[in-house]
């Protein structure tokens, strides 16, 4: 079966329904769950630091068989990761343990993240910022209904129910993309040459970094960018519940947010393909420095909720204008290798993040925003001072502009 035809996308994005829906109706309580169950604010600092040093493990393993084995079954290998993460979250005697089950989930998040938006960057040769952002788009749709579903789970029945509900749903995900990697044939490669190595691989990629050019700048600006979030999202529903905002409106709060960045996505694809992708991504990151403090300031669930939502709203505009700029910089038989290596960036930046955060929040309950608000502001300076300015058409910047952009 042809790879690109319009079935295959069909279930293609209803597995990533699936799949999102589930993952993102726990994560955001996990540092409840963990606080829930005697888990001190140090104890979760280090649980999601170690967690970062997972993603760090897994990121480039995970694009560089988004590359050599193709991208489908690249999708359904992660996928049966993601299952046994959550029987291992259903078995988990105690906090520690739930280590395990998220370590798996980030094995399965290496393996489906690159393999997804790869899959679209072959697929979409004009018009990506659009592709990209119906691909989040979809993305966040699912994710739109987690929170809240989540939320009310926990609060009427507990975590248990919780992990069963979701690891129902993905494991549904993990059966559509096992059959679609059995029964749709590989695309034709766009390079005849036989695939690199992983070793191989890195080396090309470590080329791209160390000229000091383009990719290099989107990682250290990537890179603040998770800084901003690893802080945030690992103590937001801490603070929130210290505020008295009760499970299920914790939730209501993350559903808002998402429902903002799907918004923001065909505003992103729009503003991509017309303007080019620094704009959107300053947008991005200066106005999110400004929405976690409105957040941090606020003492009604209104006020969280606006800021969470503005935060959200800008997160849409900033990932598709990446993705996009992503696919055109890197050659197509590097793309799920670079995608990899954006988020192995993530676990390298945010390695000690949520430890420092936990310190901080020891010291006021706002500091961690504060430190948060601070980081993204100066990824907008770093945006407008070293990203191109238009819209770069692939093949423009190859290897020799990348390293003197």
């Amino acid at each position: 079966m042809n790879p690109y035809r319009p079935q295959v996308f069909f279930w293609f994005y209803s597995a990533k329904v699936l799949a999102n829906l589930g993952a993102f109706a726990f994560i955001p309580f996990l540092p409840l769950y963990l606080t829930g169950r005697e888990a001190g604010i140090l104890q979760v600092g280090i649980f999601f630091s170690a967690l970062a040093a997972a993603r760090l493990a897994f990121g480039l393993i995970g694009g560089w068989l988004a590359d050599t084995v193709g991208h489908l079954r690249g999708l359904a290998l992660g996928s049966a990761f993601g299952v046994g993460a959550f029987v291992f979250l259903l078995l988990a005697p105690t906090w520690h343990w739930v280590y395990g089950g998220m370590v798996l989930i980030y094995a399965a998040s290496a393996l489906t993240t690159p393999t997804q938006s790869a899959f679209i960057g072959g697929y979409a040769q004009k018009n990506r910022g659009k592709a990209f952002g119906l691909m989040n788009t979809i993305h966040t749709a699912a994710q739109m209904g987690g929170p809240a579903l989540g939320g009310w789970l926990v609060e009427g029945y507990g975590f248990k129910l919780l992990f069963l509900v979701t690891g129902v749903l993905y494991s549904i995900a993990a059966v559509i993309r096992f059959v679609l990697s059995r029964r749709v044939a590989p695309p034709e490669p766009d390079d005849p040459a036989p695939k690199p190595g992983l070793a191989a691989s890195l080396r090309a990629m470590r080329t791209l970094i160390a000229g000091g050019g383009l990719l290099a700048w989107m990682l250290l600006a990537d890179g603040l960018g998770d800084i901003t979030f690893s802080l945030t999202e690992t103590y937001q529903p801490i603070f929130l519940e210290a505020a008295g905002v009760p499970v299920f409106r914790i939730g209501l709060i993350g559903t808002l947010a998402y429902a903002a960045t799907l918004v923001s996505h065909s505003i992103a694809g729009w503003l991509v393909d017309r303007y080019g992708e620094k704009l959107p991504v300053t947008l991005s990151f200066a106005l999110t420095g400004v929405s976690i403090l409105v957040f941090v300031s606020s003492s009604s669930f209104i006020g969280f909720a606006l800021g969470w939502a503005l935060m959200g709203l800008m997160w849409g505009l900033g990932t598709t204008a990446y993705d996009s700029l992503i696919s055109k910089a890197v050659p197509a038989k590097n793309r799920g290798l670079a995608y990899g290596l954006f988020s192995t960036a993530h676990g390298f930046f945010s390695l000690p993040v949520p430890l420092l955060g936990g310190w901080l929040y020891l010291w006021g309950p706002a500091a961690p925003f504060v430190a948060a608000a601070g980081a993204s502001i100066l990824g907008a300076v770093l945006v407008v001072r070293k990203f191109p300015v238009g819209n770069v058409e692939e093949g423009e910047v190859g290897v020799e502009e990348l390293v003197r952009v």
